[in-house]
């Protein structure tokens, strides 16, 4: 690295834990029944790391790419909130598209069921941005705070059951690294668990699906 000015990036703390975390995965791996499908996998899972560091490296160095690359963050993940609850109101999403499966909320991705898999992702790198470079007390703070707990909501009524799972993950850490954001967080988080559980109350079938039927699936499984 170019006068060692990113050197703090792999010297410490949660860089060295996410390498531990890359061997551990990749021993688990030729302990698998399918050492090839698991090492498919595992193998170049220390991309995501690099593209991590790689991006922190272009942002920094390039002020321009900061700001549109926040500004595509928050467009994107902005237009799949208002369109996934609209699309659960109306049956149709925006441009026409109607619901896949029943209760199952695709938005713009039609008949593929990745919406939450995709906002859970999107959410955690648009909010840790925000954390680091929106100014707090400002209107695009608190509507960017806005909108990332109404990706929760969006995840919850696409009913993928991983990408709630990996939301509330990243939540938590999001609200272990952002110590001067916590309150925030806490009042942000308070008003997305009213809106799960209106939506819960209004569309049962939701609700059913990720707490009783993973119960009923965890239930035969340890059967």
């Amino acid at each position: 690295m170019k006068n060692k000015k990113y050197l703090f990036l792999v010297k410490n703390y949660y860089f060295y834990v996410y390498i531990f975390f890359c061997i551990y995965i990749l021993i688990l791996s030729f302990a698998s029944i399918n050492i090839k499908l698991s090492l498919s996998s595992s193998l170049f899972y220390v991309r995501f790391g690099l593209f991590v560091l790689g991006s922190y490296i272009i942002i920094n160095e390039f002020n321009f790419v900061k700001k549109y690359f926040f500004i595509s963050l928050f467009v994107v993940l902005t237009l799949l909130v208002i369109d996934s609850h609209y699309q659960l109101i109306f049956g149709i999403n925006i441009l026409g598209f109607e619901v896949f499966q029943k209760y199952r909320i695709t938005s713009f991705f039609q008949d593929e069921i990745v919406l939450g898999s995709y906002i859970s992702r999107l959410s955690i790198l648009f909010i840790g941005f925000v954390g680091l470079f929106i100014k707090k007390n400002t209107y695009i703070f608190y509507f960017s705070m806005f909108i990332y707990i109404m990706s929760f909501s969006s995840i919850f009524i696409s009913g993928e059951r991983t990408a709630i799972l990996y939301s509330i993950i990243s939540f938590i850490l999001i609200y272990i690294l952002f110590k001067d954001f916590r309150k925030i967080f806490l009042i942000y988080f308070i008003m997305g668990i009213l809106l799960i559980a209106i939506i819960s109350i209004n569309y049962p079938i939701i609700y059913d699906r990720v707490f009783f039927v993973t119960l009923d699936q965890i239930n035969i499984f340890n059967g």
